[in-house]
């Protein structure tokens, strides 16, 4: 497996294995279940990004640095808090900026930066980072060696960058969408909270439970954004009898 083949199998490997993550921590976390990021998939591209990043620095020798030295695993925690911390800054603020959502929000963490980067996050990141290099890094070559050789890679790189293709395509044009709404009434939404309005508002409005991980959902933050105003209360609906007793 050449280089590009590798770096597009690690972007996938660290974009389902983060979505794992943020799914457990996040579902644990508010006792429900919760679909993380902004794609309706199980993958979180930033951690795809992250991991890509990370394997490209693990695979490199760099001369002047002894990877068997006491200092190592210190300078690789720091490079990596560094990396990850601005991949974070620059997905955060790209979608404030631009969609005017709120991916995440650590407003209320000490520290913050526009609420979307925050030193104890940081810090995860360069914990993840560092047992990512001593216990992934080793895992993923085994198994680009053993696992993903001829037509097996093909296979299996097609499908899943097919699948990832209509999701990101499908979730940019819901994005559009907030961003037109968020415009129109000088808003910013967080779209973990809108995702979740949506799904009490459609659970209420159809009598039955909604998926966190289907394309319907989406659907219904889309219809969700359209029935209701910028305080999240339902519009009401014109009374048609009112036009039938004027033009009586």
């Amino acid at each position: 497996m050449d280089l590009f083949q590798k770096m597009l199998f690690v972007f996938m490997f660290g974009a389902v294995l983060g979505w794992l993550l943020e799914f457990a921590f996040r579902s644990l976390k508010s006792h429900r279940f919760i679909n993380p990021g902004f794609l309706v998939g199980f993958a979180l591209p930033i951690y795809g990004v992250g991991a890509t990043i990370l394997y490209l620095l693990s695979s490199f020798e760099i001369t002047f640095i002894d990877k068997s030295a006491v200092y190592f695993p210190f300078l690789l925690f720091a490079v990596a808090t560094l990396v990850m911390t601005l991949i974070e800054l620059g997905t955060g603020i790209f979608f404030l900026k631009v969609y005017h959502t709120r991916l995440w929000d650590y407003t209320k963490m000490w520290g913050n930066y526009k609420g979307v980067i925050c030193p104890l996050f940081s810090l995860i990141w360069g914990l993840i980072s560092v047992g990512f290099y001593y216990l992934l890094f080793p895992l993923i070559n085994r198994l680009i060696a053993q696992y993903f050789i001829g037509s097996y890679q093909l296979i299996f790189l097609g499908f899943a960058y097919g699948v990832f293709a209509v999701d990101v395509g499908y979730s940019f044009d819901l994005f559009g969408r907030i961003r037109k709404k968020a415009l129109e009434l000088r808003n910013e939404y967080n779209y973990e909270n809108l995702k979740v309005k949506a799904k009490e508002f459609f659970n209420k409005k159809r009598g039955r439970p909604h998926s966190p991980f289907l394309f319907r959902l989406y659907t219904s933050v889309k219809r969700y954004l359209n029935e209701n105003d910028e305080n999240g209360s339902h519009k009401p609906e014109k009374d048609s009898s009112k036009g039938k007793n004027n033009q009586q």
